[in-house]
């Protein structure tokens, strides 16, 4: 007797522990939620580490209460799927896609594709609102680092336009000077 209440409790503990993000479909769908928000918002992304939480939603979360989930909840959850991917891969859904295939369950991956056709305009918008918001970042600190040394160089353009302007009109006095010498 006494093995069976160890063995029960053991197993509850185990299972318990095996659910870790996901101990009922309200937890994972809020605490996934909130994970893929973050991401756009994290500055300093570990891909490694956020790939492994990612996966742990999508390969044992979603594998538990894709059942369970409504039409809304899904779409939601696989918009933030979305925005996930698209955000690791600069907006470039077509590889998000291929980590999709890559990495989640067969059946998972299938549910992605229905989403993508059934709301594709939602998939793409937010592929290119990813796109765009990396481009802006990009364009930032490219512009961050660019305008010191284009100012810099401006100044230099200015002071050798300056040095040959001054060397130009030393040569024309020079050139008038030989000139009526030779009158």
């Amino acid at each position: 007797m006494n093995r069976i209440v160890i063995f029960i409790l053991f197993f509850g503990l185990l299972s318990s522990c095996h659910l870790g993000k996901c101990p009922n479909k309200s937890d994972f769908l809020s605490s996934f939620d909130a994970f893929t928000t973050n991401i756009e918002e994290d500055k300093n992304l570990n891909w490694e580490s956020k790939d492994k939480e990612f996966y742990q939603y999508m390969n044992d979360c979603y594998d538990l209460y894709d059942k369970e989930l409504t039409n809304s909840e899904k779409a939601k959850l696989w918009l933030g799927a979305v925005k996930y991917y698209t955000t690791k891969h600069d907006g470039r859904l077509d590889l998000a896609y291929d980590e999709a295939k890559e990495k989640l369950k067969p059946e998972t991956v299938k549910d992605l594709e229905i989403f993508l056709e059934t709301y594709p305009r939602e998939a793409i918008s937010n592929s290119v609102k990813t796109g765009v918001k990396m481009l802006n970042k990009f364009l930032d600190s490219f512009g961050k680092n660019v305008k010191p040394e284009l100012d810099k160089l401006g100044d230099e353009l200015e002071k050798s336009s300056k040095e040959l302007q001054k060397e130009l009109e030393k040569t024309a006095k020079e050139i008038s000077g030989e000139l009526e010498k030779s009158i």
